[in-house]
């Protein structure tokens, strides 16, 4: 329906969002840099499958969609439903897929790091995740 009372036609070109662009280049060259670089990896780990990768491009691919499309500049000028696409898109597509594409030995490299763990054990638990997800959702959609 908006796009019968706007101009339909601008409401899908593309705008330029560096930070969408900037954000989705630092987490796939920390992605590159952490499996081809750095690798603190047990020799028996394995490489990363071309599986995992695919998975956290996609991820990036979808935060990019979301934040950097059409989708960012129609929901935040001219609709909540859209607004709330980009949400789920954010909240629940691309964390998952983020997550599957990171290897195991880099979830544990990263965990051992002094101070991590038991900040980790506390923040993994799953009262406080749910606690801090609804809280993140309420703070952000504050007037």
């Amino acid at each position: 329906m908006i796009l019968l009372h706007a101009n339909g036609q601008e409401l899908l070109t593309w705008h330029l969002h560096p930070e969408a662009f900037i954000v989705c280049v630092v987490l796939l060259a920390s992605y590159w840099y952490a499996i081809k670089v750095w690798r603190p990896r047990p020799p028996d780990a394995g490489p990363v499958s071309q599986r995992q990768v695919i998975f956290f491009c996609l991820g990036v691919l979808t935060l990019f969609i979301a934040g950097a499309s059409p989708i960012h500049d129609i929901s935040e000028e001219h609709l909540l439903s859209m607004h709330t696409v980009q949400l789920l898109l954010f909240a629940f597509v691309a964390p998952p897929l983020l997550l599957a594409g990171i290897p195991t030995w880099l979830f544990q490299a990263l965990l051992i790091r002094r101070g991590v763990l038991p900040v980790a054990k506390i923040v993994l638990n799953p009262l406080v995740a749910i606690f801090a997800f609804n809280m993140t959702l309420v703070i952000i959609h504050l007037p």
